[in-house]
């Protein structure tokens, strides 16, 4: 198991506790806070039980995006990514 935030940085700031742990064949369960999520790829790789890494990225980066644009007072109504992959092992 992976963690993002371990006992060095409890109750000090904005911190909080991710884990990533491997599940079943690639399956990643996903602790943040309340939630959890499975990442997962397609089903000639995967189960197909949850969102690939690419789009996880994706969500990822549209954070980023807008929560710089608050920081900087920059307009920004929207932001969409399209992503192109291949896949393989």
């Amino acid at each position: 198991m992976v963690s993002l935030a371990g006992p060095l940085f409890e109750g000090k700031g904005n911190y909080m506790r991710i884990t990533a742990q491997s599940s079943t064949n690639v399956q990643v369960l996903l602790k943040s806070g309340r939630h959890e999520i499975i990442a997962d790829e397609r089903l000639d790789i995967g189960d197909d039980d949850g969102p690939d890494p690419d789009g996880l990225l994706a969500a990822c980066t549209i954070m980023m995006v807008r929560m710089y644009a608050k920081r900087k007072n920059w307009p920004l109504e929207d932001v969409q990514i399209s992503l192109n992959t291949r896949k393989g092992l």
